[in-house]
């Protein structure tokens, strides 16, 4: 029936001696937790156990949870899963899960507030005559950077795309 009774292998005590002899005449005694009831001093009887969690209320098993990462998020914004961490029978409600983003920095892109900025170098020809080039994006498009002919380009200047 999965009910509990006192542990069979503690006595109830939750815990258990053991006697280790180190030479003639020497004992020593050591307590330890009871590992088949993990010190509660209760235990399913091994004839009514579950055969899916093995008498310990609860099993483990994996679960995918998707999150959606949008343009803007920060480093450490962070989601809350409510009710999807660990349950276990002592407890009333299971445990939030909280995904904290760790932002990584890149080879071709830094961040500018909400804005992702990277530095491009033009000759001065380019910079007076006009220039086209693409950027990859981050997620593999590719975006047209284009300054027309008779639009100057000065040191340092930005580009909005």
């Amino acid at each position: 029936s999965g009910r509990l009774n006192l542990c069979y292998d503690c006595a109830g005590h939750g815990v258990k001696r053991i006697a280790r002899q180190l030479g003639p005449g020497l004992v020593q005694q050591m307590e330890t937790t009871c590992t088949t009831c993990h010190g509660s001093g209760f235990a399913v009887d091994p004839r009514n156990m579950c055969p899916l969690c093995n008498g310990n209320k609860v099993r483990k098993e994996r679960k995918l949870l998707e999150v959606e990462i949008t343009k803007g998020m920060r480093h450490h914004d962070m989601f809350r899963l409510p009710r999807e961490g660990d349950q276990h029978p002592e407890l009333q409600t299971p445990g939030d899960i909280v995904i904290v983003l760790k932002e990584r920095p890149h080879d071709r892109f830094v961040r500018s507030g909400h804005d992702l900025r990277t530095k491009k170098a033009v000759t001065l020809d380019e910079a007076r005559s006009g220039f086209s080039f693409s950027v990859e994006t981050l997620d593999g498009r590719a975006v047209d950077v284009e300054c027309a002919p008779g639009e100057v380009t000065r040191s340092g200047q930005v580009k909005s795309v």
